[in-house]
């Protein structure tokens, strides 16, 4: 059946991992499982961000082990499209925050969870009109409570790519501002991965995205305390072999990672060697078999 299950790994390997049932369609209006984004609370709750539909779901455990998994619909026809991407992230009040693109409504919003199993919450509109492809979202840890929310988008009908960092105390994206980084001059967008190093002191920024070539490229952005994170906007290419599906990290010392599936159905991992990419390194990490 169409179903959404989360792997939890039990060692830092995988070579030991529970599988759970998330959700489940029911074989009527709801058809379909898609465009999945996970995090982590600070107590090791893993939550679930997911597509079911045409209908927008959060799911989270009860506890880290994910003995027993809730689930609620969080926003309703939303629309699914290739284009349609989601993404969540952690904020430091544990109250996730959802990014999202209305299809029917060209409108990306924030949905900002009111509490740390997300039982009510808000969604903000943080760009109107914009056919906001390929968003998402990371924090901030600014030293307040919720941080602040940044996303990325790629506004389509001209393929410009912009940043969103709000600013509100709450988190929860009622007050923004938007600003282009990049023209990258085409109409389907390209795909984008936002993280960011809270570890450090000036919570650097990184930024992966495709182009209409399917190039991949990574950026440092700098500050994300500064008022426009990513401006001068430099990119370094770390592959040129049909990038797609890509997901970005950061390491304990502050280098980006960033992995991506390849022609072939091949996944290859790209580690830099410094926090600006001048080199790198790539793995193809396909399992044996594949």
């Amino acid at each position: 059946g169409n179903k959404l299950q989360l792997a939890r790994c039990i060692d830092p390997a995988c070579t030991v991992k529970k599988v759970i049932d998330v959700d489940l369609h029911d074989g009527g209006a709801l058809t379909e499982v898609a465009r999945t984004s996970v995090g982590v609370s600070s107590t090791n709750i893993p939550f679930v961000a997911y597509v079911m539909g045409n209908d927008l779901r959060v799911a989270y455990c009860t506890d880290p082990n994910c003995g027993t998994v809730k689930t609620r619909t969080i926003a309703q026809s939303v629309g699914l499209n290739v284009f349609n991407r989601i993404a969540l992230a952690m904020p430091p009040d544990d109250k996730p925050v959802i990014s999202y693109y209305e299809n029917g409504a060209v409108n990306v919003r924030v949905y900002k969870c009111t509490d740390t199993t997300c039982s009510t919450g808000s969604a903000s509109i943080i760009a109107s009109g914009a056919d906001g492809f390929y968003n998402s979202i990371a924090v901030i840890n600014d030293g307040t409570t919720a941080g602040k929310p940044i996303a990325v988008f790629i506004k389509s009908s001209a393929g410009d790519m912009f940043i969103v960092k709000c600013t509100d105390a709450s988190g929860t994206c009622s007050t923004s501002s938007s600003y282009l980084i990049k023209s990258l001059g085409f109409n389907s967008g390209g795909e984008t991965a936002l993280v960011v190093d809270n570890i450090s002191a000036s919570k650097t920024v990184f930024l992966a995205h495709r182009n209409s070539a399917n190039k991949l490229f990574i950026t440092n952005c700098g500050s994300g305390l500064v008022a426009q994170p990513c401006l001068p906007y430099t990119e370094k290419e770390v592959a040129d072999d049909s990038a797609s599906s890509i997901s970005l990290s950061v390491t304990a010392d502050g280098l980006p990672v960033v992995s991506y599936a390849s022609t072939g159905n091949r996944i290859y991992v790209v580690r830099c060697d410094d926090a600006q990419c001048n080199t790198f390194r790539k793995t193809d990490v396909t399992p044996s078999g594949q």
